[in-house]
This record gives C-alpha cells, sequence and structure tokens, in this order.
C-alpha cells in the first residue's frame, strides 16, 4: 500500500509540522520530516532527495500492537517517552517519534535501511496497519 503522489505533495507544500532537520548518527547526512494530513515525507534537505514517506491515521482512540513491538518502544525510548507514546489517543504521537528515531539511527550510506531502521519500520507498519481501519469497525 503506497501514498498517492498527490498526498506527498500536499505534505511537502502545506505542511502540518515540519521538524528541523536532524542527523543519521551513522552517515551525518541530514534528514527533514514534513508532516502532512495523512502522510509524513522525509527528505535530504542538502539535497532535496526524498529518502521515504509513510502513511499515518488521524486520532483514533488507544492502539493496538504487537508485544514485540511494545518492547520495542521501551527499549529504544526513554521510560517517559515510551509510556506517553504507548498511552496516547493520537496515532501521530506514536509515529512522529518512531519516524524521527527511524531518520536519526535506521539508515546507513546513501540512505539504505540498516538493521535497526527495518526493525523501526516493522513497528511502525504494525502500529499503522494494527489500527489504520478502527475507525470503521
Amino acid at each position: 500500500m503506497g501514498v498517492p503522489v498527490e498526498r506527498v505533495l500536499d505534505a511537502l507544500t502545506n505542511p502540518v509540522d515540519v521538524e528541523p532537520p536532524r542527523e543519521n548518527t551513522e552517515t551525518g547526512e541530514l534528514s527533514q520530516a514534513f508532516f502532512g494530513k495523512d502522510c509524513t515525507v522525509n527528505i535530504n534537505p542538502d539535497t532535496g532527495r526524498l529518502i521515504q514517506v509513510q502513511p499515518f491515521s488521524g486520532d483514533n482512540g488507544m492502539f493496538k500492537m504487537k508485544p514485540e513491538s511494545e518492547a520495542f518502544l521501551r527499549e529504544h525510548f526513554s521510560e517517559e517517552e515510551a509510556e506517553r507514546m504507548l498511552n496516547t489517543d493520537d496515532m501521530k504521537e506514536i509515529l512522529h517519534p518512531l519516524n524521527g528515531f527511524l531518520m536519526e539511527k535506521g539508515f546507513g550510506v546513501d540512505w539504505i535501511l540498516n538493521d535497526l531502521g527495518r526493525k523501526t519500520e516493522r513497528v511502525y507498519d504494525d502500529i499503522y496497519y494494527s489500527n489504520v481501519n478502527k475507525e470503521a469497525k
């Protein structure tokens, strides 16, 4: 399931929020997140190169996730941040920090996912796909 190009362009031209650039701890390259209404777009602000696009849903209550995803959040985020992420009723409060973590630690040279990045994407996908249709149920 991809994100339509129109939504990517909307996130870049009409962002709801924009994070300051983050430095990748492995390569030193920068990434910047543009949060649209229904996706996050990450670019390299120095080159304009698109790195990654992640879909997300809106506010929809407490979120389902696999035990491994919860363990990942507790392992890689401070206790306070993990608790906030696990107890929020806003999906963006989980997915935005995961996106930032992915940009800082999940890529190697030429923005190729490393092992931690693949694990982070699995957690992101688990949370997103376990909850994306929650409103329709």
